[in-house]
């Protein structure tokens, strides 16, 4: 069938990019980026065209746009700063993407202590993050995306734990812990790029960019269930 053939596609240039990101020059491994994704929304169509909605499409074409952006960050600055504002509406997108499941007349009731905590380190964690970032010699319109951006993650976050507290089942499970992968990837990502260069880092912040990317693909097409007791 002609989704297992995308399907087959897709897995082929991850196991290529993963596998050729370790045995040979990172530099060109990345052009291999811009092919899976298409792939996997082909299978995806192919497989569960009715449960992908438009808020979900919205969400991977701009993500798909960050991922093009980034690419030329030596090349093209410009095309660099466009990438990552596409990836602030990316994340908006996200956003948008859990708001018809939290039901806010239950908001205050349902958030914990627990919950504040977390946001409060989330948030120094990402000051400290945009401290290292701006002591770099960087432009302002820079500046103000990266800004954008760790707002929009610190909004995300709470809406990942906002929506797991509202409905605790698989569905916003999958949503939790992609909003964690995209969260960390970009933390790790600022840190490797602005700070130090690890190998390492740069192998597990995309293990966790493409699980983020699989794990909203999950929950998009998990179907309503009840809570897990």
């Amino acid at each position: 069938m002609l989704k297992n053939v995308f399907l087959g596609i897709s897995i082929l240039f991850v196991l290529i990019y993963f596998s050729a990101s370790i045995l040979y020059d990172t530099k060109y491994v990345v052009y291999i980026k811009p092919v899976i994704i298409p792939a996997f929304i082909c299978y995806a169509f192919c497989a569960f065209k009715e449960r992908l909605n438009s808020h979900y499409l919205i969400f991977v074409f701009f993500f798909y746009a960050g991922e093009i952006g980034i690419l030329f960050m030596e090349q093209s600055p410009i095309m660099y700063k466009f990438g990552l504002l596409f990836y602030f509406f990316s994340y908006l997108s996200l956003i948008n993407l859990a708001y018809p499941y939290i039901k806010f007349v239950n908001l205050i009731k349902e958030i914990k202590l627990y919950s504040f905590f977390i946001f409060l380190l989330l948030t120094v964690l990402l000051v400290f993050i945009l401290k290292i970032i701006f002591d770099s010699e960087i432009d302002f319109y820079l500046n103000t995306i990266i800004v954008l951006n760790a707002l929009s993650a610190i909004f995300l976050v709470v809406t990942a734990f906002i929506l797991l507290q509202e409905i605790f089942n698989r569905k916003t499970v999958y949503y939790f812990f992609g909003v964690f992968c995209i969260f960390f990837s970009d933390v790790i990502s600022a840190v490797n790029f602005y700070l130090l260069d690890d190998f390492y880092l740069n192998l597990l912040e995309r293990v966790l960019h493409f699980s983020g990317f699989f794990l909203f693909y999950l929950f998009i097409i998990q179907k309503e269930e009840n809570k897990f007791s």
